[in-house]
């Protein structure tokens, strides 16, 4: 998750990650929350060129990338993509 500390976007994607995460149907999908601003050197290496975003790998795979989802179903849907 590339995050900034003032994203609106972020502080609502958060919460509702943690919750989808805490099923059974994720068990095993970790999460790095990676702060957009103070680590660009991450968000170079991912070709990340804003916050809110996520990126799904499996391995070194790039599964999916996403920016600015918020809603319950939409995140159940990009998570389920790295499974």
């Amino acid at each position: 998750v590339f995050s900034k500390s003032d994203c609106p976007n972020c502080t609502l994607q958060a919460p509702t990650l943690e919750r989808l995460l805490k099923e059974v149907e994720f068990k095993g999908i970790e999460v790095f929350q990676i702060d957009f601003v103070n680590q660009k050197d991450l968000a170079a290496r991912f070709n990340m060129n804003a916050w809110s975003a996520l990126i799904g790998m499996k391995g070194a795979d790039l599964r999916y990338r996403s920016v600015g989802l918020t809603k319950h179903a939409d995140l159940r849907s990009e998570l389920r993509r790295i499974l």
